[in-house]
């Protein structure tokens, strides 16, 4: 098994959390679409082989952290809250109902 350099403790209250790599998302969509490659192929034995993306192309792809260190989509988030009727101009609610600041 290869140590990825960039893997994090298991969070205190983990979301949906990669024991490859140590990284947590919001949500399975996301966690499905950070890992990529052939499924059936190791990586880095093969080039397209299944693996986690790395920090710079987690946010390369839009991904950025909340502030419980999950990862999630600003972009794709913003979308389900109008798709939902939500307002597109104001932050999402936190876990416990009070707005979160616009990054």
């Amino acid at each position: 098994m290869t140590v990825i350099a960039f893997r994090r403790p298991r969070p205190a209250r983990p979301v949906n959390w990669c024991a490859s790599c140590g990284q947590d998302f919001t949500s399975l969509e996301y966690f499905d679409r950070h890992r990529v490659g052939e499924h059936g192929l190791d990586w880095p034995e093969h080039e397209n082989g299944r693996r986690c993306l790395d920090i710079d192309e987690l946010g390369a792809s839009g991904f950025r952290r909340d502030d419980a260190g999950h990862w999630f989509d600003p972009a794709r988030a913003q979308r389900a809250s109008y798709a939902l009727g939500g307002s597109t101009d104001r932050p999402a609610k936190g876990r416990n109902g009070e707005r979160k600041a616009a990054a």
